[in-house]
């Protein structure tokens, strides 16, 4: 079954306010502040492929709508290619349309805007072939090849990725991004390695969560007015001692991994209050809770106002990553699923899957 792409309504933002133009973009902090300006500079020179790179709950989705809602193209549609969820065929077949059919591809539908490729480091060489040729078929049509620069009847390409994906850079020459291109040494066969030499794209690498320590009290307190709107609620208070042991923990899932750890502090808080022992996070060392309580990571709590079982299913799905350590094939035979149909509710639910970078 074929994914339905679905576009972003055009905003009136200045391309200059990323913050503005998604105010879930949340921080102020140095490193995060460093990130958009570059983010900023790259989409002004509306680049063929811009790379964002960072460890597993950055964020990477979030700011790349972001910046295509901060670009020249913010007026055009923004579509997502699922490269993870989809096998090579189906989504080469996403990507330049069915010619039986006539159902026109991603690449037609998403002209005069962005086309998101998630999780890209997990593409497949079909894939990579499939576009390199579109561009180079563009390129000789218009009689003006440029790999740096978007053709004109094709969407500036964003692509997210893995921080282990970003290339080693070649010292002195500058990239889109204001990053440093690889080195050919560095290319390999990775199908993602070998875009970016080819484009000679940069990667907006995002700064982990631990390293921007001074927003975890802004993402807690946004975190937590979107819980309360979601119940049409109060928003809950936070004693002092709960926001320290936010901000000493080191945050391996980086910002998904707070949401989540905010949300069941919200959970379990018997009134509007959140205390130190409400607040469980996971620790490297035992992979158990921070805190004493009554439940362990592997269970379900079901707090007396009640849980939806969509809430409920993502953390059965999450506790069991956590017992399997990240192996998806293992987690899909406990939860009696397909490995697809894993792979379908972790991102649904956006989902942190131990050791994926």
């Amino acid at each position: 079954m074929s994914s339905t792409p679905t576009a972003e309504p055009a905003r009136r933002r200045s391309p200059m306010d990323v913050n503005a133009a998604l105010p879930a973009v949340v921080g102020d902090s140095a490193p995060l502040r460093d990130t958009l300006s570059r983010g900023r500079a790259a989409v002004r020179r509306r680049p063929r492929l811009l790379i964002l790179a960072g460890e597993s709950g950055t964020g990477k989705t979030l700011l790349a709508r972001a910046l295509h809602h901060a670009s020249p193209v913010r007026s055009g549609p923004l579509l997502v290619l699922p490269c993870a969820a989809l096998p090579g065929d189906q989504a080469v077949t996403e990507l330049l349309g069915d010619g039986e059919s006539g159902r026109p591809g991603l690449l037609e539908l998403a002209r005069g805007g962005t086309l998101l490729l998630e999780d890209a480091h997990l593409m497949s060489p079909e894939l990579v072939r499939a576009l390199l040729q579109a561009w180079a078929e563009a390129d000789l049509a218009s009689g003006r090849p440029d790999l740096r620069r978007a053709p004109g009847r094709f969407p500036v390409v964003m692509a997210t990725a893995s921080v282990t994906a970003a290339l080693p850079a070649s010292p002195g020459q500058a990239g889109p991004s204001g990053d440093t291109p690889p080195t050919p040494e560095a290319v390999g066969a990775l199908p993602l390695q070998r875009l970016r030499m080819q484009t000679g794209a940069g990667a907006l690498l995002l700064p982990p969560l631990r390293d921007r320590k001074g927003d975890i009290g802004r993402l807690a307190r946004h975190f937590l007015e979107e819980w309360a709107r979601e119940r049409r609620g109060s928003v809950p208070r936070m004693e002092s001692p709960a926001r320290i042991a936010l901000e000493a923990h080191s945050w391996p899932g980086n910002v998904r991994e707070l949401r989540a750890v905010v949300r069941q502090a919200a959970e379990v808080a018997p009134g509007d209050l959140i205390r130190e022992e409400h607040v469980k996070v996971r620790t490297r060392r035992t992979e158990g809770i921070r805190s004493e309580g009554p439940a362990a990571p592997e269970m379900i709590l079901i707090p007396a106002r009640g849980k939806t079982w969509a809430e409920i299913e993502a953390e059965a799905v999450q506790a069991t990553l956590r017992i399997t350590e990240g192996n998806r094939s293992q987690a899909a035979r406990i939860l009696g699923v397909s490995r697809p149909t894993l792979t379908r509710k972790i991102r649904k639910y956006g989902l942190d899957v131990p050791g994926e970078d």
